[in-house]
């Protein structure tokens, strides 16, 4: 064997789990604005439209923190109120292998 050669063994073990990828959906009513690779471009996007159609006011995202597969809305603050706006982001899990079993 030379020095280069991989055993067998090494190959057939399996690969280490990859951390899930996620690219982010900006989108108002079912309307998509932009998939963004970072969460704060996603959020800037729909920030700037909402600001655009509802005028400058205090935003927050809810909930703060993002799970795969779920979807943050924008809330807007008017006269005290917080109140839910149609501007969301959703986290979209990226896969990195094609799976038949998986749920679609």
């Amino acid at each position: 064997m030379t020095a280069d050669a991989i055993p067998f063994a090494a190959l057939a073990q399996p690969a280490p789990a990859l951390p899930t990828l996620h690219h982010y959906r900006a989108e108002t009513s079912g309307i998509r604005l932009g998939h963004y690779t970072h969460i704060a471009a996603a959020q800037a996007h729909a920030e700037d439209f909402a600001a655009a159609a509802l005028g400058g006011h205090d935003f927050e995202w809810i909930p703060a923190e993002l799970e795969s597969g779920e979807h943050q809305t924008l809330h807007i603050t008017l006269h005290g109120a917080q109140h839910a706006t149609e501007y969301t982001v959703t986290a979209v899990p990226v896969m990195d292998h094609y799976d038949p079993s998986a749920e679609l």
